[in-house]
């Protein structure tokens, strides 16, 4: 994706949800109350919004503060993956929560846009690394079968 193209993405996704009046930033924090830890997706969707688009693992990040609510509702409080809830967990001698909300790509190599993401678990999205879905549900399945 150009840089042209990403920002006449993000400018048409604005529109839209402008027009829809879909979220606001009261929503967003009223959303953001029932998922732990997700300080940094808010932080990235002002960032979106204040400068168009940013890039992460080289790819642009396109997601606005609507795209966040959006996801937010879709998930209703759990990985879109597992179903397991979202949480601050800590667990006893790491460093990272493995429960909280992740931004995954379906798509790995496609940009961070609202079709191309869901919200998952942090351990999931480590999981599934630059193999995605298959290599991830095909180890799932191996340990079950054990």
């Amino acid at each position: 994706m150009t840089h042209e193209e990403a920002s006449r993405y993000i400018q048409s996704r604005m529109a839209k949800q402008a027009q829809t009046d879909a979220g606001s930033d009261a929503q967003l924090k009223e959303y953001w109350s029932a998922f732990p830890a997700g300080v940094g997706l808010v932080m990235r969707a002002g960032e979106t919004a204040q400068t168009g688009f940013w890039y992460r693992k080289g790819a642009p990040y396109l997601l606005t503060h609507y795209d966040l609510i959006d996801l937010m509702v879709r998930s209703k409080g759990r990985c879109e993956i597992s179903g397991i809830p979202f949480s601050d967990e800590q667990i006893p001698g790491c460093s990272r929560r493995p429960f909280i909300p992740s931004i995954d790509r379906i798509k790995p190599k496609d940009p961070y846009i609202f079709e191309n993401c869901r919200l998952v678990c942090w351990a999931v999205n480590r999981a599934l690394g630059e193999w995605g879905d298959e290599v991830f549900w095909r180890i799932v399945r191996a340990v079950a079968a054990a």
